[in-house]
């Protein structure tokens, strides 16, 4: 083993105490060995942090930290700036790793030394485990081929045919990475959507890429709930689109550009959604609230300014465009009592059903 571990695995949590111990485990029983164990408590109340200073107290690779809460955000960051891996995992407290994730890592970090390897996951519906992934497929990128190609889907979903998530728990970076990012303690408070936003700084000067489908984490995948419908999201949005437009620049994009207009697109449909979805599990005035929330935030009114600058036939950004509270929940509100199309009701049905084996 050399002085400085090959792996720091980072794992931030908020009131995680019910899956906590079963992540630990997952990782402390890998394998291969060499590698140190960053546990970030975000202000829990629950049990969580006395979860982690047990492991620490029982395994030296295990490092505990606590801090006030201050969103995910700043925990990623302040796991990172404390890791001491030539390599780094973020992992989801409520998560886990399979068998022989790490060894299989290590190798193929070796055959040429990446930058970043994307792996594939397992999705987990209470007792049903299901593939996240279709095959078995890998590819690489180059330098050039990569800031071409993959970083541009952190800017817009779906951008040319790249493989590359959001998600930071598929991701294995090299320490170098790392370099980019902004100090813990000068970041919002963002407490949802963080990955896009940290890949977007430390993806920027990627060389090296791997991506494989081999399945080496699962991912729990819980009912959804009411909280998440919180005017906390509409900021942490606003936030995210900022950083991704101020990227987007330095990329080289412009307004006039499609991958401009995709960005700020879906900016327009996740409103949309989301207001839709508020009305139909919370009540309307929530959802107006919400909506008000949004039009008093920088990256709505710049999507205002762009579709009034380039009209567009989709009713998400008219509405947007027009920014009138009224007609907009108005439309909001006929989208929610519109009944689903049947196969969006299979699909919820088979969701229900997958949560309660």
């Amino acid at each position: 083993m050399t002085d400085r571990q090959w792996l720091s695995v980072i794992i931030p949590v908020y009131n995680g105490e019910k899956y906590l111990e079963g992540c630990l485990k997952s990782v402390l029983k890998q394998s291969f060995r060499d590698f140190e164990v960053i546990v970030v408590d975000d202000g829990s109340t629950d049990g969580s942090l006395a979860i982690a200073r047990n492991f620490a107290e029982k395994d030296g690779r295990v490092r505990v930290f606590h801090k006030e809460n201050e969103g995910s955000l700043q925990t990623r960051i302040f796991g990172m700036e404390h890791a001491q891996g030539e390599y780094i995992l973020q992992c989801d407290a409520d998560d886990y790793y399979v068998k022989g994730a790490f060894a299989v890592l290590y190798e193929k970090a070796q055959d040429n030394e990446y930058d970043l390897i994307q792996f594939g996951y397992k999705k987990r519906y209470n007792h049903l485990i299901i593939s996240g992934n279709a095959s078995d497929d890998s590819m690489t990128a180059d330098t050039q081929t990569f800031a071409a190609m993959h970083y541009p889907a952190l800017f817009c979903n779906g951008y040319a045919s790249s493989p590359l998530s959001m998600w930071m728990w598929r991701k294995l970076y090299r320490r170098t990475l790392l370099c980019g990012l902004p100090p813990s303690n000068t970041v919002p408070r963002v407490i949802w959507g963080e990955d896009t936003i940290l890949n977007l700084y430390m993806l920027q000067h990627c060389g090296r890429a791997l991506f494989i489908d081999t399945p080496l984490y699962v991912y729990r995948v819980f009912a959804g709930n009411t909280n998440k419908f919180l005017p906390t999201r509409i900021r942490d949005m606003n936030y995210r689109k900022a950083v991704q437009r101020q990227f987007l620049k330095q990329w080289g994009g412009s307004e006039d550009q499609p991958i401009w207009g995709g960005c700020v697109s879906q900016l327009s449909s996740w409103l949309f959604w989301y207001v839709k979805q508020s009305i139909r599990y919370q009540d309307e005035q929530s959802a107006k609230k919400l909506l008000e929330e949004a039009f008093t935030l920088s990256s709505y009114e710049m999507a205002r300014d762009y579709f009034r600058r380039h009209p567009s036939q989709r009713q998400e950004d008219r509405l947007i465009a027009a920014f009138d509270i009224s007609q907009y929940m108005k439309e909001a509100r006929r989208a929610a009592l519109k009944k689903p199309h049947f196969s969006d009701r299979i699909k919820t049905v088979c969701k229900q059903i997958a949560y309660r084996i």
